[in-house]
């Protein structure tokens, strides 16, 4: 296990001043050149700005690729590594993380990902602006074509089903569109920024800022977006915040991002037939393209198990959206229907051949 920590100290005032960027590795050493690479001429652009990095027990070198370009780039002053023995996740590295950021503004980014030289210049002006801001997503473009969109803020359709907005769309041909920061439905987790105050809260009410039962990659970018939504805050696009990232390397998931889904849905009173329409969509994939029904029949057993616990927790949601004059049932109007999430599936399924 190896550590490098932060000793130039910036002051954090009460402003939105200081962002820490949490990044989660795993076996990742074919992304990390290219993202340090990025960062390295972010940090030079911002002397506000400090990195934590999690690396999930990599088994393919990462951890010393790390290491190594750390002292090449001299960033050993604004870097903090955690190494961890084992995996814990996406969720769980996220958590270690934030828990050694010092930064009012979290910017949670994968490691697949790289950043544009100036994607950062108006984030810390356009939290500042407005309090209401909770959450933003940086505009996402693909990491092998830089010239298609990844994503524009999400959404969801009638049947609960995911729509990456702007997928695949050419960037000079929805630029107009996408120019002005604007309210989105979702925020994709690839590049999320959001305040602090937001996952304290999340802390106190679930235990730790990103609830311990997203047992799998997916939806936790859904929980993160409609918690920002129950406190009352905005969800905006930064379209000047642009990242790269790729989205293309895998399609098949694991049964357990139902275990995700279901449980979000349930604990903020998504619609029935959201909840339904997930369950067979999830549950076909699982079946016949990823080919683990076994898998699926314990994620089944899991959801049983734990939906009075579910029923409970939507208790304190009810109490908390109430006291911030929030409806539940609003934050899952949708005008998206399932044509539109099979059009986006097929686009993906174009891109992935490329």
């Amino acid at each position: 296990m190896f550590q490098i920590k932060s000793s130039n100290m910036v002051n954090v005032n009460n402003n939105y001043n200081y962002i820490s960027i949490v990044i989660v590795t795993w076996n990742g050493k074919h992304y990390i050149g290219t993202l340090f690479n990025s960062l390295s001429r972010i940090l030079n652009r911002h002397p506000n700005i400090e990195i934590i990095i999690v690396d999930n027990g990599s088994t393919d070198g990462t951890q010393d690729i790390i290491k190594t370009i750390i002292e090449r780039l001299n960033l050993n002053s604004r870097v903090t590594v955690k190494c961890l023995n084992k995996n814990l996740g996406f969720m769980g590295g996220n958590n270690v993380g934030i828990m050694f950021a010092r930064g009012k503004l979290i910017f949670m980014l994968n490691q697949d990902t790289y950043l544009h030289d100036e994607a950062l210049e108006n984030v810390f002006q356009i939290f500042n602006s407005d309090p209401k801001i909770g959450a933003t997503q940086c505009l996402l473009l693909q990491y092998r074509h830089p010239h298609i969109l990844d994503s524009c803020g999400d959404e969801f359709s009638s049947l609960g089903t995911g729509i990456i907005g702007c997928f695949g769309e050419r960037f000079t041909k929805v630029l107009a569109e996408i120019n002005e920061r604007r309210e989105i439905v979702l925020a994709r987790g690839a590049a999320l920024i959001i305040r602090r105050e937001v996952l304290e809260l999340s802390k106190k009410i679930f235990g730790t800022y990103l609830p311990t039962y997203l047992v799998a990659p997916y939806y936790e970018d859904w929980f993160l977006s409609i918690f920002t939504k129950v406190l009352g805050y905005k969800l905006l696009l930064i379209p000047s915040c642009i990242v790269y990232h790729d989205s293309l390397k895998q399609i098949h998931r694991d049964p357990y991002t139902l275990y995700n889904a279901v449980n979000i849905f349930v604990q903020f009173r998504a619609p029935i037939f959201m909840i339904l329409g997930t369950i067979g969509t999830i549950a076909f994939s699982s079946v016949f393209i990823s080919k683990q029904p076994l898998k699926l029949l314990i994620c089944f057993r899991a959801l049983l198990r734990k939906l009075r616990k579910n029923i409970q927790m939507r208790y304190y949601i009810d109490i908390l959206a109430k006291q911030r004059g929030i409806e539940l049932k609003n934050l899952w109007k949708t005008k998206r229907k399932t044509t539109d999430a099979l059009r986006w599936y097929f686009t993906f399924l174009q891109l992935t051949r490329k």
